[in-house]
């Protein structure tokens, strides 16, 4: 944290944090294979972009690379498969802000953890709610994430592996890893791995979706356009 490798149960942050006590903070979660993040620049950007709306610092990607190949070494996941989240706050500031905010570093947190292999199939609930996608901050990965907990929450007690989210104009946002959760490095294979597939439910309705060669299709003849990719 802040540079720092300090143990889980030592990190301390400070109570009138923003991205504690407001859940105004950005972060990223980022899969790892073998000692390396997978598509580090892509994910950097999109923190960035979240960031820049939210007036949080973000420090040099080569200092969060650096951080987040130092929490992996630390962790012992130089080898399989690990899942890294990467925290930005903007920490002990007013609710109101200013444009000196965003040139102070507030908390930088980066964790890994060790995550068991996946499985082939998926099942998917489709959530009841909608999403606004005019929000000030559509688009932009939050610690306010409690409608997607909602979303999750709901969809375990249903017997499902994740929620299919989408907006008030019926898109899918939020959870899309879901569809190319099975994606290797140097695998060629931009959504899924090949035969990846999940089903899709709502109240007695389902679908397949399915991974092949590179693209998805969601099967259901009573659903009009119903495919992703």
């Amino acid at each position: 944290m802040n540079g720092t490798l300090i143990p889980a149960d030592e990190v301390r942050v400070s109570p009138f944090d923003l991205g504690w006590s407001v859940g105004w903070a950005a972060f990223e979660t980022m899969p790892g294979y073998d000692g390396r993040v997978f598509g580090f620049l892509r994910h950097f950007e999109r923190l960035k972009h979240s960031a820049g709306v939210m007036g949080i610092y973000v420090p040099a990607p080569e200092i969060i690379e650096t951080a987040v190949s130092q929490v992996l070494d630390m962790n012992g996941l130089g080898s399989g498969r690990s899942r890294i989240r990467l925290s930005l706050s903007s920490g002990d500031h007013s609710l109101i802000g200013s444009d000196e905010t965003k040139d102070v570093q507030g908390s930088v947190m980066v964790t890994a953890v060790n995550v068991v292999e996946q499985k082939n199939q998926v099942v998917l609930q489709a959530s009841p709610f909608s999403h606004n996608e005019r929000s000030g901050l559509s688009g932009c990965k939050t610690s306010s994430y409690g409608d997607n907990l909602v979303d999750l929450r709901q969809a375990h007690k249903a017997g499902a592996d994740e929620a299919i989210m989408v907006n008030t104009v019926g898109q899918q946002v939020g959870n899309r890893k879901v569809l190319h959760h099975r994606r290797t490095p140097g695998s060629g294979n931009r959504h899924g791995e090949n035969g990846a597939v999940c089903q899709l439910r709502q109240p007695g309705r389902c679908w397949d979706v399915s991974c092949q060669g590179g693209r998805q299709s969601v099967q259901d003849g009573d659903r009009p356009g119903a495919r992703c990719g």
